[in-house]
C-alpha cells in the first residue's frame, strides 16, 4: 500500500475507511467488463452490465464533488481504476459488449481520466494498440464475426486518430466518428 522509497502514501490513514468503500465500486466495473465479455448467456449479459454501469454511474456521481475517486489526492482506488477506465473504450465497449455507453461520455470520468493521464505515472504505461488486439482476441466471438469485425474497425480508428486517449479534443472524436460511420451502421444491422 505504500511504495517505499517514493513517500508516495496511496493508503494513507485517514482515508482508509473511503479507499475501502470506494475500492468496491471500482471493483464492480472492474470485473464488470469482464463478466460481460464472458457471459454465457443473455441474461448473465444483461447482469453484468448493469453491475458495470452501476458502478461507472457511482464514480461519475463521487468524481462531481472531487478531484480523484476517494477524495482529494491520488490512492490505490485511482491505480486500480486506470486501467479499466482507460481501456473501455476501446475494448471492454467494442469486444466486450460494454456497450450502454463510452466513458467519454461521462463528463466527470473523461475530466478524472486526462488528469490521471497527464502523469506520466500513468501515461506511460498505455498502449492502445496492445488494449485493442488483446481483446478483441480474448472476446468469445459467438458466430458474430461481421459485427465483431466492425467493432474492431471502429476501434483500430480511434485507437490511430487518437480519439480514444483520456482529454482526446473534440476534433479528433468527431473525425473517428465520421470515419467509422459506415462500420458503426454495418455494426448495428449485424448486432
Amino acid at each position: 500500500k505504500n511504495l517505499g522509497d517514493t513517500g508516495i502514501d496511496l493508503y494513507p490513514t485517514a482515508l482508509r475507511a473511503e479507499i475501502e468503500r470506494v475500492r468496491q465500486i471500482v471493483y464492480g466495473f472492474n470485473a464488470g467488463v469482464y463478466k460481460c465479455g464472458f457471459a454465457a448467456t443473455a441474461e448473465a449479459h444483461k447482469r453484468a452490465m448493469n453491475e458495470t454501469f452501476a458502478a461507472l454511474d457511482a464514480c461519475e456521481v463521487l468524481l462531481a464533488g472531487r478531484q480523484y475517486l476517494a477524495g482529494e489526492r491520488l490512492t490505490e482506488c485511482d491505480v486500480l481504476a486506470f486501467p479499466t477506465l482507460v481501456r473501455f473504450d476501446v475494448s471492454y465497449y467494442t469486444a466486450f459488449r460494454c456497450n450502454r455507453q463510452r466513458i467519454r461520455d461521462y463528463p466527470n470520468i473523461s475530466r478524472y481520466m486526462a488528469r490521471l493521464y497527464s502523469l506520466a505515472a500513468f501515461r506511460d504505461t498505455v498502449h492502445m494498440p496492445t488494449y485493442v488486439c488483446v481483446h478483441f482476441i480474448e472476446a468469445q466471438w459467438r458466430g458474430r464475426l461481421v459485427g465483431n469485425a466492425l467493432r474492431l474497425i471502429e476501434a483500430t480508428v480511434d485507437t490511430v486518430t487518437g480519439a480514444s486517449l483520456p482529454g482526446s479534443s473534440w476534433l479528433r472524436r468527431t473525425m473517428s466518428r465520421v470515419v467509422t460511420l459506415p462500420a458503426r451502421l454495418l455494426g448495428a444491422i449485424f448486432k
